[in-house]
């Protein structure tokens, strides 16, 4: 699986047993693995994961990491989708 989305998914049916028994330490490995590609959602879900330790070691030093860098992303998504309405006004 390459697809951040895709990891997501499959991380989240597992740790929700959605169509699957519940598997929290495949989420937790899917769920990591959709982070490092980037996925916002994931990195919430994955933080949450490292704190209360569910499929995972309880970190939270990296737990903040991901909360941090989920805030910065979802930030930028939005600065980005203001600029795009910027440049259609303009027009």
């Amino acid at each position: 699986m390459g697809n951040d989305e895709g990891m997501f998914y499959y991380a989240f049916f597992h740790l929700n047993g959605i169509g699957c028994e519940t598997n929290l330490e495949e989420s937790a490995h899917y769920m990591k693995r959709a982070t490092e590609k980037g996925n916002i959602e994931a990195m919430h879900y994955y933080a949450e994961m490292l704190l209360n330790g569910k499929g995972t070691s309880v970190n939270e030093e990296e737990a903040f990491i991901f909360v941090h860098l989920g805030n910065e992303w979802k930030v930028l998504n939005i600065i980005l989708q203001i600029k795009k309405v910027e440049i259609c006004w303009n027009k």
